[in-house]
């Protein structure tokens, strides 16, 4: 048997001089593997919660603006030109059953509301943004 040992080369991988080394080798990669999924799952996270931040802060805007204009369309004001609610400027312009509000500053975005002129409600809106997701 010890003819046969001595005859594998020097680094096989059932020598003995090498068995607990390759061993160890083999956890240490699996463990390396683990610790890169883990922290590409929480890059992948950290991303997802940054645009969920800023797909909010966008929202926040959205209801000031539609509830300025809305607030305003009860009072009779139809009127269009530059409002603003806050620390935020709008243009307002109507065509039809359809507003157009042009919101300026650092969240800048386009509103298309809906309204119906009889009841006077606000019935649905569209946005549209040029924003950049996080990649």
């Amino acid at each position: 048997m010890k003819e046969m040992v001595s005859h594998f080369p020097k680094y096989f991988y059932m020598n003995r001089k090498g068995f607990a080394e390759s061993y160890f080798m083999i956890i240490l990669l699996y463990l390396a593997a683990l610790s890169a999924i883990i922290m590409g799952n929480d890059q992948k996270k950290v991303k997802t919660w940054m645009n969920i931040r800023k797909a909010n802060e966008y929202l926040i805007v959205e209801n000031r603006v539609i509830q300025d204009y809305r607030c305003r369309l009860a009072q009779g004001d139809c009127s269009e030109g530059v409002f603003s609610t806050g620390d935020i400027h709008y243009e307002a312009s109507m065509n039809g059953n359809r507003i157009y509000l042009s919101v300026k500053g650092s969240y800048e975005e386009e509103l298309i509301l809906y309204y119906d002129e009889e009841s006077g409600f606000i019935m649905d809106y569209d946005a549209s943004r040029n924003v950049k997701a996080e990649e």
